[in-house]
Formats: C-alpha cells, sequence, structure tokens
C-alpha cells in the first residue's frame, strides 16, 4: 500500500521510518509496482517495507519489515524467518503504530539491516543486489 493512502498513525510511522533510512542510508525509499518500497544504500538495497491497513478492528494497521536473514536474528522471537523477493531467507518483523516497543525496535531492525547489508558488501566486493 502506497505510504499516502494510509492513516494518520500509520503514515506517521511510515515517514518516521523513511526519515531514518534516507538519514542512514543517504536516499529515501522507493516505491516498487507492488506496493513494496525498497530501501538502498551504497552498498545497495538492504530492507523491503510494506503497510498494511484494513477497515477490520481485529487487523490494526501496520509496517512489515523484511531484510536479508542473518543468523543473528534466530534467537529474536521479534523476528520471523521466511522466503521473499530476495530470493533467499528472509527476516520479517511487523510494527503497529501504537505499539512503541514495535516502533522502537522497527527503527533498530532497519539499523542492523543497514549494517549487515554493508558488512555483505564488503565481504562480497563488486557484487550489489
Amino acid at each position: 500500500m502506497q505510504l499516502e493512502r494510509t492513516s494518520s498513525a500509520l503514515r506517521a510511522l511510515g515517514e518516521r521510518l523513511f526519515a531514518l533510512i534516507e538519514d542512514l542510508g543517504g536516499r529515501p525509499p522507493r516505491l516498487l509496482k507492488d506496493g513494496w518500497y525498497s530501501a538502498g544504500s551504497e552498498a545497495g538495497v538492504f530492507l523491503y517495507l510494506y503497510f498494511v491497513e484494513t477497515r477490520s478492528v481485529d487487523r490494526p494497521p501496520l509496517v512489515r519489515l523484511s531484510t536479508r536473514w542473518d543468523d543473528s536474528f534466530a534467537d529474536d522471537p521479534r523476528v520471523e524467518q521466511k522466503n521473499n523477493s530476495f530470493g533467499e531467507q528472509a527476516a520479517d518483523t511487523l510494527a503497529h503504530p501504537d505499539h512503541p516497543g514495535e516502533v522502537a525496535f522497527a527503527e533498530e531492525f532497519v539499523r542492523r539491516a543497514l549494517e549487515l547489508r554493508r558488512q555483505n558488501a564488503r565481504r562480497k566486493p563488486g557484487r550489489r543486489t
């Protein structure tokens, strides 16, 4: 979902994460055709974000964050191992705008994703994704 089409609480969270991504990575996230946003840096794409909002009270608005899987996520119950558009194992987490702990973890997740991408780029010179 496009950030501009979300409710004020989810939009505020998205804008906060976008500002952090641009501050750390040097460029704003880019909207992809499928509604996901990709976040890149000089090291390449390090994170994908997707905003989910329904009119149901049973499913509150949230942002899904996804990055390449790293074993450092293995013991963290807030991170789920999945397959996604990276073509390999991915680390996913969710953040609801009205849960301060989840918002703080989402910011930490962005920082970790970028650092892991930079470490990977240093190990594999010349390879960008």
